[in-house]
């Protein structure tokens, strides 16, 4: 056992004594030329320690000197020294990267091939800053890391998978024929859902078809959906008053039961609006009080207008037994018949019209009266005025005791207007200009006139 101990303790001695005199004198020899590769680590450390080649500047030919190496830790017997693809010289000088990390910046992806096949920014996670990964992007969701859009829709593809969860590889994710960008930046429509207000139209028709907005479903607040316009109604959708008559769409179909199409439902020339807010009248009947001229030429188109005519005098005789007998007429313009002139003495008023302007007598009490069927399409009538004494058969001018016009007429005139009667009567009155004559009888000294616009009986 000793010997066989001393023996194998004496067989390294023997060796190491046998190494020793070329090993000094290959040291020595080396110690002549301290740095032969220029590369600042001595020929012997470069020979013993680590291993590089002393007649090689950069021994692994990664554009990095061996000292450099050493310094940054990498391997100078190592072109790549983390194998991402990439020369530790390369990243170090060029790229920026770093040349013991695979993935310099933790995206997933190593950075050469960021570099060499993707074209990406290894030294940025998210190379075109969509809020997405490179990684993700490559590996989950197979967007194009150097667009921030990658289906050009307006959106970026982190918004799209984070946020609206619409597809970053389809510009119009729910098939609607709006993109996701302008679902949501325009017409603030759901990009996932293909009718977004649920009206029954699809958010594209909407905008293209029908010009209504696919996040409302009654777009002019007419109570009435946009489908039902478009579909059951014919009615525009983007219009509370299709028809423009002042009459809502919703009114007209749900109330009143008028074309919300057609501004003049009964053809009577009034719009449908005007009838129903201002006069009042039926926008579904053409002759709404139904006296035979039509709302649009009735200038009282709820009442059958009549003008009521009340007539009184005073007689100045200073006989016994006055002839009260005389006569007058009211006749409209234009007529100039003998009227009252045909002496028909059995009625103390005398009224006379063509057959356009028919009247009506009545008799009330004591008092005369009678109703003038006032023309109804006609706003102004010129009413003519002129008596007639029994006994003498003449008829009033100015050289008889009443004054009714100008001088040499027998005749006198009064415009009326309907708006003349808003107020109630019209009183005309007419007196003497004048003495009578002593003795005569029957000679009216004064006269007068009280007219209304009424109900024509």
């Amino acid at each position: 056992m000793e010997e066989e101990v001393f023996a194998d303790s004496a067989e390294p001695s023997v060796r190491k004594k046998g190494w020793m005199i070329p090993g000094i004198l290959v040291v020595v020899l080396l110690a002549s030329f301290t740095d032969l590769d220029k590369d600042n680590l001595s020929n012997v450390s470069e020979l013993l320690v680590h291993g590089t080649d002393i007649l090689e500047l950069d021994t692994d030919r990664d554009g990095l000197s061996d000292k450099d190496e050493l310094d940054l830790d990498t391997d100078p017997l190592v072109a790549d020294t983390d194998g991402d693809g990439l020369r530790d010289g390369q990243e170090t000088k060029y790229i920026g990267t770093n040349p013991l990390l695979k993935d310099t910046d933790g995206d997933l992806i190593d950075d050469g091939e960021e570099i060499n096949i993707y074209g990406t920014n290894p030294l940025s996670k998210d190379s075109d800053d969509d809020g997405l990964s490179d990684g993700a992007e490559l590996n989950h969701y197979l967007t194009d890391p150097m667009k921030p859009d990658t289906d050009g829709d307006g959106l970026n593809d982190g918004d799209e998978v984070e946020e609206y969860l619409t597809d970053p590889l389809n510009s119009d994710s729910d098939g609607d024929n709006l993109s996701d960008g302008d679902e949501i930046s325009i017409y603030y429509s759901n990009p996932m859902l293909v009718d977004s207000d649920l009206d029954g139209l699809d958010d594209g028709a909407e905008v293209f078809q029908y010009g209504t907005n696919p996040s409302s479903e009654d777009t002019d607040s007419d109570s009435l959906s946009d489908r039902d316009e478009v579909l059951i109604h014919g009615t525009n959708p983007t219009s509370a008053d299709s028809d423009s008559d002042g009459l809502s769409d919703s009114q007209e179909l749900n109330s009143l039961n008028t074309d919300p199409m057609n501004p003049d439902s009964d053809g009577d020339g009034l719009s449908d609006g005007h009838e129903v807010n201002t006069l009042g009248t039926d926008p579904l009947s053409v002759d709404s009080d139904g006296d035979g001229v039509s709302d649009g030429d009735d200038i009282r188109p709820l009442i059958d207008a009549g003008l009521k005519v009340e007539f009184g005098f005073d007689i100045d005789d200073d006989e016994e037994s006055p002839d009260s007998y005389f006569y007058f007429e009211i006749t409209p313009e234009g007529d100039d018949d003998g009227g009252c002139a045909a002496g028909d003495g059995d009625s103390s008023i005398c009224h006379y019209t063509d057959t356009y302007y028919d009247t009506y007598k009545k008799v009330l009490g004591n008092a005369d009266l009678f109703y003038l069927n006032w023309d109804d399409s006609r706003s102004e009538m010129i009413l003519s005025i002129r008596g007639w004494e029994e006994d003498t058969g003449w008829f009033w001018n100015t050289e008889e005791d009443l004054d009714l016009g100008p001088k040499g007429t027998e005749w006198i005139s009064v415009e009326l207007s309907i708006s003349d009667f808003d107020d109630g009567y019209i009183i005309l009155e007419f007196e003497s200009s004048s003495d009578f004559a002593e003795g005569e009888e029957g000679i009216p000294t004064k006269m007068s006139l009280r007219l209304r616009i009424t109900d024509y009986p």
